[in-house]
């Protein structure tokens, strides 16, 4: 194992299938296109990315036992990421994200069905309790409250560091159960989602991140947009090492 950090992602791991009109968007048009599909779920897309850098990094994630299951598990071994935590779940269907774009790539509307990163919660806990050589975790906002309050306990019990992103205004306020579990968890979000989390609008991303790290983070990364990023840290040299690992994931995806 490299002397960096082991990083376990956990949470949603799926296919997304992305169309993309070849002309302006009016609802109810049927116009010609192009679709593509590529793998997708925000710990899938973390996790690789952190391999890309050179970080050893594992998923734990459910998948269906069907063909497109396999082939995302395939797809995830030839890309270096350890599976040894993902399952697959029989009868299950695989997830997938299902985009429209227009011809500018703008979203005009999108469907996520990937309610196994819900249902199969308990199993993944179960798989997520017998890994070892593991030093930092990294969660997201689609698992349901009570597996995240799980993964904080086992955390605390493991000292991991615990880095959480928020994937939606409509989700931000399941990463309340890790600051109230003072596990001080580095959270990542946008603007939106701080808001949501907050529960009041949030002016500055300088406030937002002051107001998280009041809140119960141990350090906090707010993005909006293309505009300039906060990043707020405590003193702990563990929070500003996963911070700054995490740098570039503020949107992690769906």
């Amino acid at each position: 194992m490299s002397d960096r950090a082991r990083v376990l992602c956990i949470g949603a791991a799926h296919w997304d299938r992305i169309a993309r009109a070849s002309q302006p968007v009016d609802r109810g048009a049927d116009l010609p296109g192009s679709v593509r599909s590529r793998p997708g779920g925000v710990a899938l897309n973390v996790a690789t990315a952190l391999v890309r850098r050179g970080v050893p990094c594992g998923l734990c994630a459910a998948l269906g036992a069907d063909a497109e299951g396999a082939a995302l598990l395939a797809w995830l071994r030839t890309a270096g990421v350890d599976t040894t935590a993902t399952i697959q779940v029989e009868g299950a269907v695989t997830g997938t994200y299902l985009a429209i774009e227009d011809d500018l790539g703008e979203l005009v509307a999108a469907v996520a069905s990937n309610a196994l990163v819900e249902t199969a919660a308990n199993t993944l806990l179960d798989r997520l309790a017998t890994c070892a050589d593991v030093s930092e975790v990294f969660v997201e906002a689609n698992l349901p409250e009570q597996a995240l309050a799980a993964i904080a306990r086992l955390s605390s019990q493991r000292r991991w560091t615990m880095v959480a992103n928020a994937v939606s205004p409509a989700k931000a306020d399941r990463l309340r159960v890790l600051l109230d579990a003072q596990c001080r968890p580095t959270v990542i979000m946008n603007m939106a989602e701080a808001s949501a989390l907050l529960g009041c609008p949030a002016r500055r991303v300088e406030d937002a991140a002051s107001a998280l790290m009041e809140a119960g983070a141990g350090a906090a990364l707010i993005t909006d947009g293309a505009r300039a990023a906060a990043l707020a840290l405590d003193g702990n040299r563990r929070d500003r090492s996963a911070a700054t690992r995490f740098v570039g994931f503020g949107d992690g995806g769906r």
